[in-house]
Formats: structure tokens, sequence, C-alpha cells
């Protein structure tokens, strides 16, 4: 029988052959899932364990199908490259939009993973009760540069998707987001702008993660230390309830919008998950049930 260690590394290989992506020694390290109450092995252990393992590699690579999965993901990698270049310059122009705190790529991409006509997935975080106006800014400039994948359009290569918003003060995802597929989205989010450390506040709001990918984040994590409460100023008071208004009026206006396309987007006033077609369940059901095929001795 094998031990609990060995099951973890099968799964995390299962996890990542869903995406056909193939994972080096430190990946798998990584990205290993233990979902076990009893405290993780060490790195030692793990690195004793998978040596003794009869999972296959090439090129440094650990797969459990195929070894084309290996160029592939080569392939993909280069494929990335001009996308990370693009998705750069992109960020450097909406980083201008006062109200963004972050800006970082999910997706494929994120794990330099992106098929030749691939869009770009941006995930933003912004100030409190400025979602709406972010959003309406940061869709402004991108159609502007004629950069923002559209609903319903077909040829998407290299537009950039806004598919997720957060505000500051609602870091924490919901309770029916917590779940393997969500840990590692934001365990593969690769920030690219970050501002007063929002990145650290969004990752500690999320420990949950742990419970799943006990190795992705660095032990250091810890919140900051909070701003010191200033009292606000008549004209900062005025700007406060000028942008909440103008928040909540464009707030309206996109709802109008958005009603004859909604599908099971997730829409609220302070986060925005645009998936229409969610695929979580699709990957956590086909990972369960890959996990009992792959697995040796797994009943």
């Amino acid at each position: 029988m094998q031990s609990k260690l060995e099951t973890a590394i099968y799964k995390t290989l299962t996890y990542s052959s869903l995406f056909s992506y193939p994972l080096t020694k430190d990946e798998i390290w990584q990205y290993l899932i233990w979902e076990e109450k009893a405290k993780p092995p060490t790195k030692k252990e793990f690195m004793s364990t998978l040596s003794q393992t009869k999972i296959k590699n090439y090129k440094n690579y650990y797969y459990l199908s195929d070894q084309k999965i290996v160029d592939l993901r080569l392939l993909k990698e280069k494929y990335s490259i001009p996308k990370l270049a693009l998705a750069q310059k992109t960020v450097e122009l909406l980083q201008k939009i006062p109200t963004i705190k972050l800006i970082g790529i999910s997706g494929a991409l994120s794990m330099d993973n992106a098929d030749k006509n691939d869009d770009i997935d941006f995930f933003i975080i912004c100030q409190r009760n400025t979602l709406w106006l972010t959003r309406f800014l940061a869709t402004l400039f991108l159609d502007l540069k004629n950069l923002r994948r559209k609903p319903r359009q077909k040829i998407v290569k290299d537009k950039i998707c806004l598919n997720m918003f957060l505000e500051e003060g609602y870091l924490t995802l919901p309770t029916d987001k917590q779940n393997l597929y969500t840990a590692h989205e934001i365990a593969q989010l690769k920030p690219i702008y970050d501002k007063d450390g929002i990145y650290q506040k969004f990752l500690f709001a999320n420990s949950w993660t742990k419970n799943y990918l006990p190795n992705a984040f660095p032990l250091t994590i810890k919140p900051l230390n909070p701003a010191n409460h200033v009292t606000m100023q008549p004209c900062n008071y005025f700007i406060h309830c000028t942008f909440y208004i103008l928040n909540y009026s464009l707030m309206l206006m996109q709802l109008i919008y958005m009603h004859p396309r909604r599908t099971t987007e997730t829409i609220n006033p302070h986060v925005l998950f645009f998936h229409p077609h969610d695929i979580s369940k699709k990957i956590l059901t086909a990972y369960n049930l890959n996990s009992k095929k792959q697995i040796p001795n797994s009943k």
C-alpha cells in the first residue's frame, strides 16, 4: 500500500495532466496537493519518495500520460513570450488608473502555458467603492487601443479579458469558490502591478488555500500593519462622496447593459467574476475521476 505522500504526488500530477502540463520536481513540491489533517511532509521526505516512484519523466518533467505533453509545454512557453510582453505593456497603460491597486495575469498565461490563439486574462483589485468606475475606465482604455476581448467575440488571440475584479476590503473569495481549482488559480496568479502591498494582503485573506496547497506560498506571508486612522478632511470627504455616487451610477448602467447577456457570472457591488462558462466543476469532477484511475492501488 502506498504512502499518503506518494498518493499526494500522484494527485498533483493527475491535476496538472488535466491541463496537459507536466511538472518539474520543484513544481510538484510547490503545487503538492495535501488535503490530509496530518502535517505536510518536508521537502527531503518528498524528494526521497518521488525518487522511489515509477513516475515517468522526460527532460526533467514528470507526467502520468503521454510524453508528448512535455514538448507541448515547451511549445506553449514559446507562444507565451510575446503574450507576456503585450500584457506588460497593457499593464503600463492600465496602472495609470489611480483606483487600481493590483493587476495580475491569471489563467494559462500565468503558467506560460498559453495556446497560440489564446486571449490574456487579467485579474484586478481596486480601491473600495470604485469597482464599477475602475471597470468602466479599464474597458474604455482597452477599447481605445482595440485590445479588449468583447462578448461573443470569436477571434480572441492576444485580446485582454478583464475577467475578475475585487475591491480591497473584499479580498477573501466567497466560500462556494474555496476549492482546489480556485486555490490553484490564486497560487498561479502572476502579479505585474502591485500597489500598497495589496498582493500580500490578498494572499493572507485567502490563506484557506493552504488546506489544499500548503507549499504554494512563502511561509512568511502575514497581514500587513493596517494604516493609521486618519480623520477625513472636508475636501477628502467631498471626493469620497463624488466617487461613491459616480461608482454607483456606473454600476447601474453596466448592470442594465449586462442583463441580456447574464449567465453564470458572479456579480455584486464589490466582486466580479466574468466566467460565463464556469469550468471549475468540470475540472474538479475530472480530477476526482482520474485520480482513482491514475493512482496505484486506488479503489
